[in-house]
This record gives C-alpha cells, structure tokens and sequence, in this order.
C-alpha cells in the first residue's frame, strides 16, 4: 500500500516509517527541511519537502504521491487538510 506520512521526521514518523516499510508499505514522507528530506531518504522511504502548517501544500503533495492511506503523525493536526477529507485516514 502507498502510504503518505505527514510528520515524518518528528518522534512518531522516526519510528513509523521502519515499521511500514519492513510491512511491505511504499512510504512517501513529508519533511519540512532538506535535512529532513535526507533523513527519509536514508530510511529507504521517498521524502518530499512541504510545509506541513500550510494545507494547500500537503493538499499538492497528497495529489501528486496518489497515497492509499494516509497517516498524519505530526503532534497539532491541521483538520482543514482537504485531501484527508476524501481519503482513508488511518
């Protein structure tokens, strides 16, 4: 499943990110920095850079990756996201 994560490079995507790769997952993470971006890529994991306070920007990436799920792993949720609106959000 192609999962896109949001927060990625935070406390909780650091430990998600392995787990739902070692589970057989495409993961696409949304970092906020180049130095984030290269983090992600070193995990095996694709990266994008995105403001992840700035909903149009997540609703770009969302509609470029195409996810099947996705996993908002920041701490504050932005519950004005429109692409989680339409998808699985797990």
């Amino acid at each position: 499943m192609k999962v896109l994560v949001a927060g990625a490079t935070g406390p909780i995507g650091n430990r998600l990110i392995p787990a739902l790769l070692a589970a057989g997952h495409e993961v696409v993470g949304i970092a906020g920095s180049e130095s984030g971006l290269a983090a992600l890529n070193q995990t095996g994991a694709e990266g994008v850079i995105a403001n992840a306070l700035d909903s149009h920007a997540l609703d770009a990436v969302a509609k470029q990756v195409k996810p099947e799920a996705v996993v908002r792993a920041r701490r504050r949720r932005r519950s004005d996201w429109p692409y989680v609106k339409s998808r699985q959000l797990i």
